[in-house]
């Protein structure tokens, strides 16, 4: 069977039994058609000689590590399908060793940056409550966005039930975060105004 062939049922295998996201499948895909283009065809049968040529080739490209880390897993899931499948008899990346891949410590803002930027919002009650859920919650913009009402705290009679917020990550997967003094105000002044509007 073709590799195409081949490729198109790993996806349809990822998709159905391990509910991979679209957007897996469509780096899954790409990974595994540029190593079958690159191997002529014939990744369903190549050797570990073989993957280890191309893995170097991609070095070699100066692919990050990162990415070149992300290949290698796409063509271990690959080979293990087909092993599982009962078209292999082995895994030709069994011996390999992924590429090193240092962490990037991210961008982080001062307290005095933060307390800058909120001050910046002025008389604006609802950017300042996005501001301090984002700091203080420590969320992403992606969560921070798709947040709604009902994951907020609860109040009743002016005292909050929860300091906590629901929010959904990666993954699509809940996680609680906690909220300090600030967030939890700023939050109450943006329900009053709400709710007066």
């Amino acid at each position: 069977m073709s590799d195409a062939a081949r490729i198109e049922a790993f996806l349809e295998m990822m998709s159905a039994e391990r509910g991979a996201s679209p957007h897996t499948l469509d780096a899954y895909g790409r990974d595994l058609r540029d190593a079958s283009d690159q191997m002529k065809g014939k990744l369903t049968k190549a050797k570990a000689a073989e993957v280890s040529r191309y893995m170097t080739w991609l070095s070699a490209q100066g692919l990050a590590p990162r990415s070149q880390a992300r290949k290698l897993s796409s063509l271990r899931r690959f080979f293990r399908f087909q092993f599982e499948e009962g078209e292999r008899k082995d895994d030709p990346t069994s011996r390999l060793e992924g590429p090193k891949a240092g962490r990037d410590i991210p961008d982080v803002l001062s307290r005095e940056d933060v307390l800058r930027l909120i001050d910046a919002c002025g008389e604006d009650v609802r950017m300042r409550c996005l501001l301090e859920l984002l700091y203080g919650a420590g969320l992403r913009v992606s969560e921070l966005v798709s947040l709604k009402l009902g994951n907020l705290p609860r109040r009743k009679q002016g005292a909050w039930e929860t300091s906590d917020i629901i929010v959904r990550g990666k993954g699509n997967k809940d996680r609680f975060c906690p909220l300090g003094r600030p967030a939890l105000d700023a939050i109450a002044d943006w329900l009053d105004i709400r709710e007066d509007s």
